[in-house]
């Protein structure tokens, strides 16, 4: 029997069960009665080990970022946060600018043992550091960066999904014959799985290969603005549409066309993915990326690792993305 069990049976989230096994007065009576039913139901025990760590717990759960400068970052960060918060720990938040930054923060949250779970966002770390911290005190929450053959948890985007949907509605729904993709990063993973989802649907609704560009960025605002920019000082013909891979990117590409007087949607149509915030106020069609949910999503992992360290089976999480209609594509087509 795990935590995952107990959560099904009593219908509450396993930080709540949790709390219960932990005795937190922040759980109200008849919750606690409904969680230790189903803990007797199932003869739910937690492990030696689990009770010795909680034991030299530091309530708190470290979430290491890249920089900032991405809206979507910020969303999840503010959804780990509530959710930790809501769970009775504390976030020890850093922000890595490098690989060789990235990694020393790790090893140092690991090592000293600083914190009772490790979040980690999409950074550059090299698969076999990450090999490397498997089986370490401090459980290992990848976060939109899975490792296969380890026996860590990771928690994702459905981005296949995501890119599907945005492309069939550009070539179903409003007939675009070309399109040009602005990517990220090309080893960022989540840029990698969008731009194959693009590719293979392209293939499988008949556009033309000439007619699929590829417009290298890296996931930042002013990407998208430099790469607009000089395609329009090119002399080319613009495409019928741009799908651009992250928000910020659309945002620095809406920009360009703006300064260049051209229209959109008349003229070209934009889509971007995430759906930030900002998305909604630039009327910016999206792929909506469920923020609140991602982040609950990785802190009840952390907290699941925490309480059952021997539970060591590799575990993915996708969440699902659901595309956002606005002005910018030209509307429902």
């Amino acid at each position: 029997m795990t935590l995952e069990d107990v959560s099904k049976l009593s219908g509450y989230s396993t930080a709540t069960i949790s709390r219960v096994i932990n005795g937190s007065a922040k759980v109200n009576p008849e919750t606690k009665k409904r969680v230790e039913r189903a803990i007797r139901e199932l003869n739910y025990q937690p492990s030696f080990a689990a009770r010795m760590l909680r034991r030299e717990a530091t309530d708190s759960i470290g979430v290491i970022f890249p920089d900032l400068d991405v809206g979507f970052y910020t969303e999840v960060l503010k959804s780990i946060n509530k959710r930790a918060a809501h769970s009775g720990y504390d976030l020890m938040v850093a922000f890595g600018h490098d690989p060789e930054g990235e990694m020393r923060l790790v090893r140092k949250y690991v090592q000293q043992k600083r914190v009772d779970a490790l979040i980690v966002m999409n950074l550059d770390l090299p698969s076999r550091f990450i090999r490397s911290l498997n089986g370490s005190r401090v459980p290992l929450v990848l976060l939109d960066r899975p490792e296969c053959g380890l026996n860590t948890v990771s928690v994702g985007i459905d981005n296949e999904v995501g890119a599907r949907e945005a492309m069939e509605h550009l070539i179903r729904n409003h007939g675009y014959k070309q399109i040009a993709i602005a990517t990220g990063p090309a080893d960022t993973h989540d840029s990698m799985e969008r731009l194959r989802a693009c590719r293979q649907i392209a293939s499988e609704l008949g556009l033309a290969s000439d007619d699929l560009l590829t417009w290298e960025g890296n996931f930042t605002e002013v990407s998208g603005y430099k790469m607009i920019r000089s395609y329009i000082e090119s002399g080319k013909k613009l495409p019928d549409a741009v799908f651009a891979l992250n928000d910020p990117m659309a945002f620095g590409i809406l920009d360009g066309l703006r300064e260049a007087n051209v229209r959109v949607p008349e003229d070209i149509a934009v889509v971007g993915f995430d759906d930030v915030s900002l998305a909604k106020h630039l009327s910016l069609t999206s792929v909506a990326v469920p923020f609140q949910e991602l982040g609950t999503l990785s802190v009840d992992a952390a907290i699941q690792a925490i309480n059952e360290p021997e539970a060591t089976a590799q575990k993915e999480y996708l969440v699902k993305t659901k595309l956002v209609i606005r002005k910018t594509c030209g509307g429902a087509g």
